[in-house]
């Protein structure tokens, strides 16, 4: 076993293979949020079924004392963003997680991503999540947590360019 917070050589991770990509949305203020901690740091965790695994911010990570962290394994797949650039990881570890009353442990990644933490598909299964917009709680584990929605916020973007070129409607378009 090694200290806190250093990255061991043999992953103990969900067995994948080494060329899985994973998506991950990043949103600072749209979506739907519980708050809570990640070991002893308050985290605002992002509740997102786009997500497929859960993620950890590395600078939440960073954060934590020494004497906190839990231990890290090397991350062996791909992380990307929704308009597929790279996201960087440090590795994964098992998180002491708390949402409202309740605590669990789960295994995430610590990527850096703008959010504080996102609960991905891979918790929401693991401890039964079930979400009600309309009143604005979840289920987690058979408690009960309040969430917040963040703002949405209708936008529009002017595109110029040189040729002709047609973006299909609600997407994102990289033209070079």
């Amino acid at each position: 076993p090694g200290s806190p917070g250093t990255v061991r050589n043999t992953a103990e991770e969900p067995k994948r293979k080494p060329e899985e990509i994973e998506l991950v949305r990043l949103s600072k203020s749209t979506g739907f949020y519980l708050d809570g901690k990640s070991e002893t740091q308050p985290v605002q965790w992002l509740v997102d079924t786009g997500c497929s695994r859960t993620i950890v911010s590395n600078r939440i990570f960073y954060n934590l004392k020494l004497e906190d962290r839990p231990e890290v394994y090397p991350y062996t797949g791909q992380l990307r963003s929704a308009d597929d650039s790279p996201i960087g990881t440090v590795g994964t570890a098992v998180f002491n997680i708390r949402l409202g009353e309740i605590s669990v442990t789960h295994h995430c990644i610590i990527a850096d991503v703008v959010n504080d933490g996102l609960l991905g598909l891979d918790f929401m299964i693991q401890h039964k999540m079930i979400l009600d917009f309309d009143s604005k709680k979840v289920m987690c584990d058979g408690q009960t947590v309040t969430a917040r929605c963040g703002v949405v916020t209708d936008r529009s973007c002017r595109v110029i360019v040189k040729e002709h070129t047609v973006l299909p409607a609600g997407s994102r378009t990289l033209i070079e």
